[in-house]
């Protein structure tokens, strides 16, 4: 058969998948067995113009009962009689289709059609939910299907074009701003003060619509303070009428709520402390936290504080660093044991094969009998934690590493450096360098490397988690110690 309108014909009333109401915001995948291959290729497909110049406007599309367009079928010939015609697009948000995504798209007279809400589904599920307008490249394979039997028109690798589409998603239930600030006022007041609002940091880069957690440290006085959120467009404007309060006052975690900025019920936060003021404006929730310059490392009942090691932190979330724990060990807010502690409830940590531990730990105080010290092996550890959803990983550190251009950055012939007895100070002696970089890696591998500051050269330094590569600048021997009593943990080089 290759009548080309009684194909697209017989698709437009059979096809099912993609044509979908376009009320359900989900719509289902379909499941197609392993396809045959169909070696006859007599089609021809084009864009014809659809998302090239004007972007696919799904959400006009949607409330328009309208399917979304992406091309035409010009030539149809050679196609198995009784077969439905259908296409695979393989879509992508970079060129070189690194991460990829997968939608059916059927044929409706010579259009090849699909769902506004599938694409929408697979452009938020898979890359961004940002709204704004987005450049999609796509990949088009096409299939003849009866029943059970599934045919690859043209060949198992076979393509019929490749085209890039501007594509505008769904518009969103709510706008999230790229900007949050906190405003705060004392105990009792009325009005909020623009001169002393804070802006929040995004936890994580990207759009806020993909990460639209934002946190802000800020020190409470005696006497406390109030606090609400205010949006950055109303910063900008001076406008403090409409503001995110809170539904309980005092309540440390719980819903923002939108609310008149006279009237809004603010959070209230009592006690004089560091604090940090955690938000995801997605699902408008909150987390008021102490904030900590560090969490303090406590091991084997060791409690003097001034050799004790520290966890550092950026954000006042995540904290992190060395620290040699010998077999019973917690966490402490400060330098003493008369704030909060950081203990575990007593259940059983993950400990994988390679001796990374992983559990959760309960914010506590001394005179809390039930909580109990974490456990690990007398070693050197590198610790992450996060006090947005209180759980740690322990990594032991068996073996630090020099590896770099000297040895093609070959993890397997990477040069071992010496521990101190206390796994506090590493030494690398005699070791003939080139010029080139280098770094440091833990245990053989890339899950924990350091190197420098932007810029770091082969001699005094401190270790950064994920750093820049350190440049040897003059070939010859050196002597490299690295010290894990600094925090940060520092690195020297000695020519010799």
């Amino acid at each position: 058969m290759n009548k080309f309108a009684y194909i697209c014909g017989i698709a437009a009333l059979s096809l099912g998948f993609v044509a979908c109401d376009d009320e359900l915001p989900n719509p289902p995948g379909q499941s197609n067995p392993q396809p045959e291959i169909f070696e006859s290729s007599g089609l021809v497909i084009a864009q014809d113009g659809f998302g090239e110049t004007e972007a696919l406007n799904l959400q006009y599309d949607a409330d328009n009962g309208l399917k979304t367009v992406l091309g035409k079928i010009t030539t149809l010939d050679k196609f198995p009689e009784g077969f439905q015609l259908y296409f695979v697009y393989e879509v992508s948000t970079t060129e070189d289709f690194a991460k990829t995504a997968e939608f059916e798209a059927s044929a409706e007279e010579n259009d090849i059609v699909v769902s506004p809400s599938t694409l929408n589904t697979v452009i938020y599920e898979n890359f961004t939910r940002d709204p704004q307008e987005i450049t999609v490249y796509s990949r088009v394979a096409a299939y003849a299907r009866q029943g059970e039997s599934v045919m690859r028109l043209g060949g198992a690798d076979k393509y019929f074009g490749e085209y890039t589409y501007k594509v505008l998603p769904f518009t969103p239930e709510r706008v999230i701003e790229n900007s949050y600030y906190l405003l705060t006022r004392t105990v009792g007041a009325t009005t909020w003060n623009l001169n002393t609002a804070q802006e929040f940091t995004q936890v994580e880069e990207g759009s806020p619509y993909d990460s639209p957690v934002f946190m802000v440290k800020f020190d409470v006085p005696v006497g406390g303070l109030e606090w609400a959120v205010l949006p950055g467009s109303n910063f900008v404007a001076a406008n403090t009428a409409v503001v995110f309060g809170v539904a309980e006052a005092d309540a440390i975690e719980g819903n923002l709520v939108a609310a008149d900025g006279e009237t809004a019920l603010a959070g209230v936060i009592s006690e004089e402390s560091p604090y940090s003021v955690t938000v995801n404006m997605e699902t408008l929730t909150y987390s008021v936290a102490f904030a900590y310059e560090y969490l303090y490392v406590v091991s084997n009942g060791n409690t003097d504080f001034s050799k004790a090691r520290k966890l550092s932190t950026q954000n006042y979330l995540n904290y992190s660093g060395f620290a040699r724990l010998q077999n019973n060990w917690y966490l402490t807010g400060q330098p003493n044991l008369d704030g909060a502690l950081f203990k575990t409830s007593g259940d059983e940590p993950e400990v994988s094969e390679d001796g990374v531990i992983k559990g959760e730990v309960v914010m506590t105080n001394k005179d809390d009998a039930d909580a109990a010290d974490m456990l690990a092996a007398d070693g050197l550890y590198y610790i992450d934690i996060n006090l947005g959803v209180f759980k740690y990983t322990a990594t032991r550190i068996n073996t630090i590493s020099l590896i770099g251009g000297f040895n093609d950055w070959t993890l397997e012939t990477a040069v071992d450096f010496t521990p101190s007895s206390t796994s506090l100070i590493w030494n690398l002696k005699d070791i003939a360098l080139p010029e080139g970089e280098l770094k440091f890696c833990c245990n053989h591998a890339w899950t924990l490397d350091f190197g420098g500051e932007e810029g770091a050269v082969a001699g005094d330094g401190d270790m950064v988690f994920k750093g820049a590569n350190i440049k040897v600048e003059e070939a010859g021997k050196y002597d490299i110690k690295l010290n894990f009593n600094n925090v940060p943990p520092t690195f020297s080089f000695t020519k010799k």
